[in-house]
């Protein structure tokens, strides 16, 4: 992306500052219902009404972000995105056992799969809410990456969220109910110059709602929204939030808070559309075999990672639910996974085995027998043994690759086998790395797998692009200090009078 896609991204970012909503045969009654929209795949266990209508729900939300954000409506995404939907926290415990009794859902983005899972709520809208601050996060980093500084990236997912699919008028910017009754004052300081994750617990917890309301204050008059671009164009150019805030709207950080404890005293304005009436949209809705009651969830769970002192029992639970569904594909790749990654590699591989010989163009399959070919490398393994592994890894990848240009998974794993050659990057390579870069640009090991082969190769400015809106993010931890050194390196190289590049490797 380089430069100019920075300066492309802020022009769309600064146009959509100066600124319809389109949104369509039933099954009978499964436990497990899985449904599909333009945009989303939704695996739901409530009745099929609810998740038609849930549907429509996010549709209409995807198309008020698109609104917003000046993107044209016949878009279509390379990967739609998913989400899980359950009845109560227990159930959403499955995949994610050590979650606390109030949490309603999380996403998860990682190398295996990008997804939401929420609990449907019907008496007030914390889950929806979740659902749409998630679904923004994910939205912005899909069309809008860009290096934006912690409290706007939370503030922007805030500001969305509260948007009430549905009625006659859509208003954009709404408090929270549920930051409201939380809300307390942090120091400004605080708020614009540091990360999310530096913050002490108590205004961790308050940072969204003082975030939501700095962007509901920058957003919500013409000359402010010219200084937040300027603001922004300054962190771009690896300015300092704190420094680059004071210097773009001219006040310090005591004068900003007085003028935000201001802005919040007042009534405020908001940002509001009159809803189109939905029009026919295409939702298929499918019910699931009986297995996914078993193992829909768990499967996903595998796609996690499962803790060390649950690996046990969690193997004897899968091994004793898939042996209830002889044959079932589900089954078979949720057994396969589990005893490759925490069992019998043995089993799991002769699972996969099996599954290949019958259809040798499951990508699923294909991506767990190069995942387990990979897994097979220990501490230990001599260098000309794991090169072995991992080109044997590479001939599943390639495969699933060219069977499926949207899978993300295979074209990371496919670079990532590729990493021991001596001649890596090659120009093939880097195509492979900066597609899964465009399919999940919120997978971290991908964003940073992409900037590592272009910091390798010399290519500075897209490593600048790559790791610099990830470098800022309120919940990156250990990567994002990573991503943060990687840009300053990568700085710093742009700064040097530049070098002829190399020759590149054939590919």
């Amino acid at each position: 992306m380089g430069r100019n896609g920075f300066r492309r991204t802020l022009r769309r970012f600064a146009a959509l500052l100066g600124a319809a909503i389109v949104l369509t045969p039933a099954v009978a009654h499964a436990k497990w219902l899985k449904a599909e929209s333009p945009h989303f795949i939704v695996y739901s266990d409530g009745a099929e009404d609810d998740l038609r209508e849930q549907m429509l729900e996010l549709e209409e939300f995807h198309a008020v972000l698109r609104q917003y954000h000046m993107l044209k409506s016949d878009n279509v995404p390379l990967r739609k995105f998913e989400i899980y939907l359950v009845g109560r926290t227990t159930t959403l415990q499955r995949i994610a056992p050590h979650l606390g009794q109030s949490v309603q859902g999380f996403y998860a983005a990682g190398t295996e799969d990008t997804f939401a899972v929420a609990v449907r709520t019907k008496n007030d809208n914390t889950g929806r809410q979740f659902l749409f601050h998630e679904y923004t996060h994910h939205f912005m980093m899909q069309y809008f990456p860009y290096p934006y500084p912690s409290w706007l990236v939370e503030g922007w997912a805030e500001y969305f969220m509260t948007v009430e699919p549905g009625v006659k008028e859509i208003t954009v910017g709404e408090p929270s109910d549920l930051r409201a009754m939380s809300f307390q004052w942090i120091p400004m300081e605080d708020l614009v110059g540091k990360h999310h994750g530096q913050l002490k617990n108590d205004d961790s917890v308050h940072f969204y709602g003082q975030a939501w309301l700095l962007t509901h204050y920058m957003l919500s008059d013409d000359t402010r929204q010219k200084q937040l671009i300027r603001y922004m164009n300054m962190i771009g150019q690896g300015a300092g939030s704190l420094k680059a805030f004071e210097e773009a709207t001219g006040m310090t950080m005591t004068a900003a808070a007085r003028a935000l404890r201001d802005y919040a005293s007042k009534p405020l304005p908001y940002r509001k559309w009159t809803r189109r009436p939905r029009t026919d949209m295409s939702i298929t809705v499918t019910a699931l075999g009986p297995s996914a009651d078993d193992l829909l969830l768990e499967g996903q769970r595998m796609k996690r990672g499962v803790a060390e002192d649950d690996r046990p029992g969690f193997l004897q639970t899968i091994r004793a639910r898939a042996a209830k569904h002889p044959g079932d594909r589900l089954a078979e790749l949720t057994l396969a996974h589990t005893e490759i990654s925490i069992g019998d590699r043995a089993r799991g591989e002769a699972i996969l085995s099996r599954m290949l010989a019958a259809n040798p163009d499951d990508v699923d399959a294909l991506l767990l027998m190069a995942e387990s070919r990979l897994g097979a490398v220990e501490d230990d393994t001599a260098p000309a043994v794991k090169l072995e592994l991992y080109r044997e890894a590479r001939r599943y990848a390639a495969k699933a690759a060219k069977l499926d240009q949207n899978r993300y998974q295979a074209f990371y794993t496919y670079a990532l086998t590729r990493s021991l050659e001596a001649n890596y990057p090659t120009n093939n390579d880097l195509e492979a790395v900066r597609t899964a870069y465009v399919l999940a640009p919120q997978v971290t090991a991908v964003r940073m797998a992409a900037a590592q082969a272009l910091m390798r190769r010399g290519e500075y400015e897209e490593v600048v692009a790559v790791v610099a809106p990830f470098a800022n993010s309120p919940h990156g931890g250990e990567a994002a200090k990573a991503a943060r050194a990687m840009l300053e390196e990568a700085r710093a190289k742009l700064s040097q009078a530049p070098a002829a590049p190399a020759a590149a490797p054939a590919g």
